[in-house]
């Protein structure tokens, strides 16, 4: 008996069988669980599909680098350079998923489109997505009160949910545009919570939660398959082993699914005519210190006065401007302003130096500046004085109950 020739006929039998196993494997679908059971993911090239990755049917798109990537269970890992890959039994196009999954974040409506929010009593915001989808914070004077237009915005990044502030400030000696992002905006973790929530909306679990549509292969058979969305450490991620139960329906679809009661910017009526005194020193290095008063009243305009024999005496009139704030800001205070070029300070000693409104014998409080010369303040300090005069001048010209 020839055993070495029955045992290479018995070899190629056995190898036979195992080849077809594997190829029936491949065509139902299940190679990738066969390749994680035996233990040797990545023993096997699938045909066409690259080296197998050992997901669980997790993938995510990046949000900072816009690259779609699968879980292991223990991280992200980035896919081969294969055009299809297949994961949990669902073979997919990597490009046309990715494509859809930044497509639906950052192309799908929300529902308001928009958002407009008061911030406080004399300013409010604009919150829209701008043509690439990213989320756009911009504030405004509300209508009537007296401040900036349109100074700048902010954008809201969806990889980590920092916002990057845009300043408009033109290159001009002659108008000053302060910065009040900084002040009114980042630190309101609260308000900036909400404009999450709004653009989020969409995501899974959410108030407007939408289906995103992906073209798989299961068991050798294509079909369209719904999944959600969810936003986790700068992805954007969906389990193609858990697609959305077929007949449910997205809240995406009702009315009203984010409820929000849009700010309408209606004109402040009968404002009152505020006066406001700045008492300061100017420390001139070229002659003797010399107190100041500058005041603002809608009757009189700006007029500036000089101490003589313990007096306060007018010594100019200034008509440049017909309003508090294109003074306060373009005039006054201003990196080299009249603040500046004079060596201005608000003298810390004196509870007799600061700024008052009406017939208050209490200063503003702005105590984080008293005692420093104007060329000693930053850019930062002068647009928080700036904003904190504007702040107390605006809450002086509601009358109560003119509004209501």
């Amino acid at each position: 008996m020839n055993r070495r020739g029955d045992q290479s006929t018995t070899y190629w039998v056995v190898a036979g069988v195992i080849a077809a196993a594997l190829v029936v494997i491949y065509f139902t679908g299940v190679l990738p669980k066969f390749l994680e059971l035996i233990g040797l993911p990545e023993l096997i090239p699938t045909l066409g599909l690259g080296t197998v990755p050992q997901g669980n049917g997790v993938i995510g798109l990046r949000l900072d680098t816009k690259s779609l990537e699968y879980y292991t269970g223990d991280e992200f890992r980035k896919f081969s350079d294969e055009k299809v890959s297949v994961l949990a039994g669902y073979e997919f196009n990597i490009e046309d998923t990715k494509n859809k999954i930044n497509d639906f974040y950052f192309k799908t409506e929300r529902r308001p489109t928009g958002l407009k929010k008061s911030i406080n009593h004399w300013r409010y915001i604009d919150i829209y997505r701008d043509d690439f989808g990213e989320v756009r914070i911009t504030p405004y004077t509300k209508s009537g009160f007296e401040g900036p237009g349109l100074i700048g915005y902010g954008l809201l990044k969806p990889s980590d949910n920092q916002i990057t502030v845009v300043s408009l400030r033109p290159a001009s000696e002659f108008d000053y545009y302060p910065e009040f992002f900084k002040i009114e905006i980042l630190p309101n973790k609260e308000l900036i919570n909400e404009i999450i929530s709004w653009r989020d909306s969409i995501l899974q679990g959410n108030k407007c939660e939408k289906f995103l549509t992906l073209r798989v292969k299961q068991n050798g058979a294509e079909k369209d398959l719904n999944y959600t969305v969810r936003n986790v450490d700068g992805y954007l991620t969906l389990d193609l082993s858990k697609p959305v139960t077929p007949g449910l329906a997205q809240d995406w679809d009702k009315t009203g699914c984010f409820k929000f009661d849009n700010y309408a910017d209606n004109p402040l009526k009968n404002p009152a005519d505020v006066k406001v005194n700045f008492f300061y020193t100017n420390y001139n290095w070229w002659g003797a210190d010399a107190d100041e008063k500058a005041s603002w009243s809608k009757q009189d305009g700006w007029v500036y006065y000089s101490l003589s024999r313990g007096q306060f005496v007018p010594y100019f009139y200034h008509s440049e401007y017909s309003k508090f704030y294109p003074e306060l800001v373009n005039y006054l205070a201003k990196p080299n302003g009249y603040f500046y070029r004079k060596d201005t300070a608000f003298n810390y000693e004196r509870n007799d130096q600061g700024v008052f409104f009406g017939d208050s014998t209490s200063s503003l409080d702005i105590l984080f500046i008293k005692g420093k010369e104007w060329d000693e303040i930053d850019v930062v300090q002068v647009d928080e004085f700036i904003y904190r005069v504007l702040s107390e001048y605006n809450k002086n010209l509601i009358l109560k109950g003119q509004n209501e």
